[in-house]
């Protein structure tokens, strides 16, 4: 596994509570670097086309890169998408 990642990815549905732990592989941590590379990934090939935003079928992603928990600067915060409206 890539340094930097813990090499699961958990996911949690909110509307039945069922939680399922997936296996990160390697590839998908050198093709798609830190959490907005990893968030775009899965929202490209799970998400479906024309979800309700505020549907039960919509995903939220609180997803985090390798450089959290460590003293480079900006490292350790979550931010918000620069893109937001």
């Amino acid at each position: 596994m890539s340094h930097g990642y813990i090499g699961k990815i958990l996911f949690i549905d909110l509307s039945t509570g069922s939680i399922r732990e997936e296996v990160l592989e390697e590839k998908m941590c050198r093709d798609f670097i830190g959490g907005y590379g990893f968030g775009a990934r899965i929202l490209y090939s799970r998400q479906k086309a024309g979800v309700d935003p505020l549907g039960p079928e919509n995903t939220l992603g609180l997803i985090t890169g390798p450089l959290t928990g460590t003293l480079v600067p900006t490292g350790t915060r979550y931010t918000r998408s620069p893109n937001r409206p």
